[in-house]
């Protein structure tokens, strides 16, 4: 359904112009299932009651991702279905987390997620795999940014431990997707 309405945005906006349809196509779909999943997330989040701390599960967790990549489900259902559970566990993990934990499972999310990011990132899409430039380009990257999260959430720690601890199940539920059980796709 996706893509129809994609298609049908395409041709009836660009149907002149000489660019890529197909990729064109592909654009629209990636920006309408990202808006939509996106509202229905935050409006889940709003019925639980925890729409701050999703926005900041998805900041960290986006962060990682657009840099390392991660786990593709089939299809836009499942793909929302799998977002939103992990999202609400890693949420709701921080929430009833008992005090006396927090910080050591800062330190170990942290440092689980680094070797995971050593090991498995970048993880690139079956259906647009990396060159051997951007495999490395990527790399370097994911790398960096997940220093930096880790540098934010050590700010986060001293400052609100809540939210660090929801930040931290952000970047750990996306080094996780990192791991894949098929044939890593590259150049």
């Amino acid at each position: 359904m996706i893509y129809q309405v994609s298609r049908n945005i395409v041709h009836k906006f660009c149907s002149t112009s000489k660019l890529d349809t197909d990729t064109l196509i592909y654009g629209c779909e990636s920006l309408l299932s990202t808006v939509i999943n996106g509202v229905f997330i935050l409006a889940a989040a709003a019925v639980f009651g925890i729409f701050s701390e999703m926005i900041i599960f998805m900041i960290f967790y986006g962060a990682l991702r657009m840099s390392g990549g991660g786990h593709h489900a089939p299809n836009y259902f499942y793909c929302f279905l799998a977002y939103l559970s992990m999202s609400l566990s890693g949420i709701f993990l921080g929430i009833y987390m008992p005090e006396r934990f927090m910080v050591f499972h800062i330190l170990l999310a942290g440092l689980v997620s680094v070797i995971l990011v050593y090991k498995f990132a970048p993880l690139a899409c079956e259906n647009r795999p990396f060159s051997p430039e951007e495999y490395i380009i990527f790399k370097k990257r994911s790398r960096v940014v997940i220093f930096i999260l880790l540098a934010v959430i050590s700010f986060l720690t001293v400052y609100n431990i809540d939210m660090a601890i929801i930040a931290v199940n952000g970047v750990l539920i996306e080094a996780i997707t990192l791991i894949s059980f098929r044939k890593k796709v590259s150049a």
